[in-house]
């Protein structure tokens, strides 16, 4: 079991969160870093110093790309990845709000092969549930699940995902009282991020 960190916190504001992060680095699959809902205007030296601090302790650095379910232009898309590659140097790239239907496939598709063509070695697909199986072929990580604990109670897994590594899946839980790790591992996915929090940002709060 390995955590999957969205790490939506500024590190100036928060150092703490950021260095437990790096205190377990074998404990962590990821780090996804967030500047401005995206990659912001302008370099931040001070993500552009806690991205070399995850990067250094050998853990791969995720920077958040919003695609509104499809509905944003690859280009300006594109753009964004090419930007966090420049300024924050990430090994990979974290799509959020992605479809999860075959008829936006398509363009996510097109996204990974324009990752990959900048440098991208890590993609990461969160659509919040379990998509068309056709997702799972795209990303080196699927997020399946994110909603509360009590949403999480009810999940279930469809037979397909069981054609993968488990090590493929992941999933967000906020709202936590307890660890999420043996569950999700159960549900056949090997990575999770759990926090106590709640909406409108759960992931300010320590993790579980």
């Amino acid at each position: 079991m390995l955590l999957f960190a969205p790490a939506y916190v500024y590190p100036a504001t928060d150092p703490g969160f950021w260095d437990a992060l790096v205190s377990a680095p074998d404990r962590l699959a990821g780090v996804v870093l967030n500047p401005a809902s995206g990659v912001g205007g302008a370099p931040d030296p001070v993500w552009e110093a806690a991205a070399e601090k995850v990067a250094a302790a050998g853990v791969p650095c995720y920077g958040y790309v919003d695609t509104a379910y499809a509905t944003r232009a690859h280009a300006d898309v594109v753009a964004e990845v090419a930007a966090y590659r420049r300024w924050y140097r990430v090994e990979g790239v974290f799509f959020d709000q992605v479809s999860s239907g075959d008829r936006e496939l398509p363009y996510f598709r097109r996204l990974g092969v324009a990752a990959r063509e900048l440098g991208a070695a890590r993609l990461a697909l969160n659509p919040g549930v379990h998509p068309q199986p056709g997702y799972a072929g795209l990303a080196d990580v699927l997020v399946t699940f994110e909603g509360s604990q009590e949403e999480y109670g009810a999940l279930q897994v469809p037979p397909w995902v069981r054609e993968f590594p488990a090590e493929r899946f992941c999933h967000l839980v906020y709202g936590a009282t307890a660890p999420v790790g043996a569950t999700a591992l159960a549900r056949h996915a090997a990575l999770s991020w759990s926090a106590p929090g709640g909406l409108p940002n759960p992931w300010q709060g320590a993790c579980h």
